[in-house]
């Protein structure tokens, strides 16, 4: 994509939210990221801005705590400018969140679909609904299709605990996939386990194996060990299986 691309950054509360780039065209929030000036270096804290801040979560929660203190979220929306989205309304006693409310119907109907597991599958829908049209091809299809060249990149959406894998991964990627199908960039940390291999390698390929990722300290000697060049890449350790060559099927 050229220099006229829309780009958007969404941010999550994971570890790679330190690896947010500010300087985006706009800075999308999830929930709790109005926590961010605690996770930011502080030489970038004069750096960080907020344009929207959704919030698809209850005020409280299963167990009966309060998730969010609707004063720090109004005093978070002044000091940076952020417009405040929210799906449920927030009321406690006379304190009422000041925010516009999500159009999940119009958004519903518009990809007719409801496979939101989180906030994050929520802002990703708003992305592209906010930045697309529905048009028809010439077989009669009626789909949607980005106005203006799209790139979405992610910091702090890491997928990194196993009842976030469960819930959450799962939508979040139907959701790229929709975006993708669009024509939208998509950019995600190193960090984020998001459309990334629980084995490391794609289904379908035995890769070699670096016994150095094993047996770093050769405990186990040179026997069976490759040499590597200098230009040769590493893989993680989760990319590694033993090869073809290597494999013997078992001796019944």
């Amino acid at each position: 994509m050229g220099d006229d691309v829309k780009s958007i950054a969404i941010l999550g509360t994971g570890d790679s939210i330190r690896l947010a780039n500010f300087a985006q065209t706009e800075i999308w929030g999830v929930n709790g990221a109005y926590t961010v000036e605690r996770s930011v270096p502080k030489q970038y804290k004069d750096k960080i801005r907020m344009d929207k801040l959704f919030f698809t979560d209850f005020l409280w929660s299963y167990e009966g705590n309060l998730n969010f203190h609707i004063a720090d979220l109004h005093d978070f929306s002044e000091r940076y400018n952020c417009e405040l989205i929210t799906l449920n309304h927030m009321q406690l006693g006379k304190h009422r969140l000041k925010a516009k409310r999500y159009p999940y119907k119009q958004i519903n109907e518009y990809f007719q679909t409801e496979y939101f597991t989180d906030t994050i599958t929520y802002m990703i829908a708003y992305a592209l609904y906010t930045h697309s049209y529905l048009a028809q091809n010439e077989e009669g299809i009626v789909r949607p299709e980005i106005n203006t060249p799209l790139r979405i990149e992610f910091f702090g959406v890491d997928m990194g605990t196993n009842w976030e894998y469960l819930v959450s991964k799962g939508g979040i990627e139907f959701w790229l996939g929709m975006a993708r199908g669009m024509g939208v960039e998509i950019v995600l940390p190193n960090l984020s386990t998001i459309m990334s291999h629980p084995r490391g390698y794609r289904y379908g390929v035995r890769p070699k194996l670096d016994i150095r990722l094993y047996d770093p300290f050769n405990i186990m000697g040179d026997k069976g060990r490759r040499t590597y060049t200098g230009s040769e890449k590493i893989a993680r350790l989760s990319a590694q299986m033993p090869n073809e060559d290597s494999y013997k099927e078992p001796v019944v």
